[in-house]
This record gives C-alpha cells, sequence and structure tokens, in this order.
C-alpha cells in the first residue's frame, strides 16, 4: 500500500464501462448527523459524499432511496450479487419495537420499499447482539481499544512498527464481544455471530491492506478512520480497478471469497473459543 491521500475520496479513476467513477472527485466530510450512524462502512460512505447527490439526496431525517446505495456499492468493489443483497438487506430494515401492537406507521426509518433511514439503523433488525459498541448507543472512542485494538498486535515491516488486526484478530474481538452482548436468546446470539462474522470479513475484504504474504489487515489508523473519523484509510483503492491479473487476491470482491473468508473467520472464532 502506498501512503497517498485518500482525498479526492479513492485513489481510482475509472469504472468497468471505462468511465470515471462518478465519485472520484468527492472529498470527505465530517456531514450533520454522522454520529446517528452505527455502522462504519455507511458512515464512511457518507462522510466521503458516496451517499447522496444532487439526482438523488438524502433527506434532512436520513432517509436515502436504496438506489443511491447500490450505486456507492457497485464501485466499491463488489459483485453484483453482493451488492444486490446488501441494498434487499437495507430495503427490508425495519423499527423492532417491545410492544407488537404498538402504533409504528409515524416511525422513521421503517420498511419502505427503495428507501431506508441512515440515522435510524440503531433501532432496526439490521442491529445485533456482539456489536463492539463503539459506535452505538453512541460513539464513544475509547471503546476502540476496549473492543478491537487490545486484540490487535504489533508488526514490523521495512523498518516501521504498526498495530494491525488480521482476521485472527477480529475473530477474537467478535468473540469477547458476544460475551459482552449475547442477546436476549440462543437465536440472537446466532445471529449476531453471523453478521458479526460477516461485517468484520466484509471491511477486510473491501479496505484490507495486503501484506508481503497476501494476507489482509487493518492498521491502527485505518480503524480509527473507519470507525470513529468514518474515512477511506489512507490510499484506499477500490479493489476491482487493481490489477487482479498480477495478484488474484486484489480482484473484485465475489461471493465465494466471502463466504470463503467468513467461514474461515468463523473457524477461527472456534479456534479462539478452544483456547479461552
Amino acid at each position: 500500500m502506498n501512503s497517498e491521500s485518500a482525498e479526492p475520496s479513492a485513489q481510482h479513476d475509472q469504472n468497468q464501462s471505462g468511465n470515471e467513477c462518478p465519485f472520484h472527485y468527492n472529498q470527505f466530510a465530517n456531514k450533520p448527523n454522522a454520529d446517528k450512524i452505527p455502522c462504519p462502512a455507511l458512515l464512511t460512505l457518507y462522510n466521503q459524499g458516496w451517499l447522496g447527490s444532487e439526482d438523488c439526496p438524502i433527506n434532512e431525517d436520513g432517509t436515502v432511496n436504496t438506489r443511491q446505495l447500490e450505486k456507492a456499492l457497485a464501485h466499491i468493489g463488489l459483485e453484483p450479487t453482493i451488492v444486490q443483497l446488501l441494498v434487499k438487506g437495507a430495503d427490508n430494515a425495519v423499527v423492532e419495537s417491545d410492544n407488537d401492537t404498538a402504533d409504528t406507521s409515524n416511525i422513521k426509518g421503517l420498511k419502505n420499499d427503495d428507501k431506508f433511514n441512515l440515522f435510524n439503523l440503531r433501532d432496526t433488525n439490521l442491529n445485533h447482539a456482539g456489536s463492539t459498541g463503539i459506535r452505538d448507543p453512541n460513539v464513544n472512542s475509547e471503546k476502540l481499544e476496549k473492543t478491537l485494538l487490545r486484540f490487535s498486535e504489533v508488526f514490523s515491516e521495512d523498518n516501521k512498527e504498526e498495530r494491525r488486526m488480521y482476521a485472527e484478530h477480529f475473530a477474537a474481538a467478535a468473540n469477547s464481544g458476544l460475551e459482552q452482548d449475547p442477546g436476549d436468546n440462543r437465536l440472537d446470539s446466532l445471529k449476531g455471530t453471523l453478521k458479526q462474522t460477516f461485517e468484520f470479513q466484509a471491511l477486510l475484504e473491501v479496505f484490507g491492506r495486503l501484506d508481503k504474504n497476501n494476507q489482509r489487515y487493518l492498521t491502527e489508523q485505518d480503524i480509527n478512520n473507519l470507525w470513529i473519523d468514518g474515512r477511506f484509510p489512507e490510499g484506499w483503492k477500490v479493489r476491482k480497478h487493481r490489477d487482479s491479473e498480477s495478484n488474484p487476491e486484489d480482484g473484485e470482491i465475489t461471493v465465494a471469497k466471502i463466504v470463503a473468508k467468513a467461514s474461515e473467520m468463523a473457524i477461527l472464532r472456534i479456534l479462539d473459543r478452544a483456547k479461552s
């Protein structure tokens, strides 16, 4: 990885059709209500200007047209099948209530075809057990060390030492998170396990750097950028625009790759539990 700035919003110039990426010149900005977004990936897309545009803006209450989310995800390096699955998940987001008979007709963020509420995700079924809690219920930068970085290791490369988190470190963090927030029942716990494993692995696949052994990791600064600031890691490049012929680990992110890597992290979680 190089050390170039992540502004403009990403170090890439063209999409698959050969046209310039529509987000190329978007600049990072700490946007209004960013602290209401619990998901580091959506937070980053929002602050970097990949969510919200003149033709499809975000409403003041946080309502986003899923066409805008689809457009952003299509340019972040994910294959179309993954994009459609994620868009469907956002489109099906509903506000959860302890009162099944409660009148929720006026609550922003309820399931609405082709729309979801970016600022109300904490109260929907997209929230899950085992969360790091760094941005939920409020943004707490002190939790970055407690729930993630304490599982990192110091690595030395090119005469430089830095803290890194690989898949095994995220696996340990996920297990710890589930111990702290197991949910209300076994089903909650299982759903939380699956979602957190997928989310951590997806973040590694999309934003992770490659070491000399082609293993993906995030640095301490990368993690701070994503979870706290909501900005791309320094020097980040969209994978499908990289030279995948020279390195098959650097091409478009496919369903098969995500499933395989998430399965590997699941095994790492089992091994981590066995050590404790």
